[in-house]
């Protein structure tokens, strides 16, 4: 079963996998440090003290995210790529 199913089975779950991984980012703090709302919260906090730049902080906390989520996807088709040989 170890090297014949688990192998096949491995294959087809990988893009779940990474689905689960992504929306995990998305929804829960990112090593107890940086989470959506945490960073949400910080940037509303800062722009109302200053309100000079709403936009650009919003547009890096965008950025921020679409890193992580578009290196764990990358990540993904790596893995896909390699288990379809």
């Amino acid at each position: 079963m170890i090297y014949v199913i688990l192998p096949q089975a491995l294959k087809n779950m990988i893009p779940s996998f990474v689905n689960q991984f992504v929306s995990l980012t998305k929804d829960t703090p990112l090593a107890y440090i940086i989470g959506v709302n945490e960073l949400t919260r910080a940037a509303t906090q800062v722009n109302n003290r200053t309100l000079i730049a709403p936009t650009e902080i919003f547009l890096t906390i965008a950025l921020l995210y679409f890193i992580i989520c578009y290196s764990l996807t990358s990540f993904s088709r790596k893995l896909e790529k390699r288990f379809s040989l």
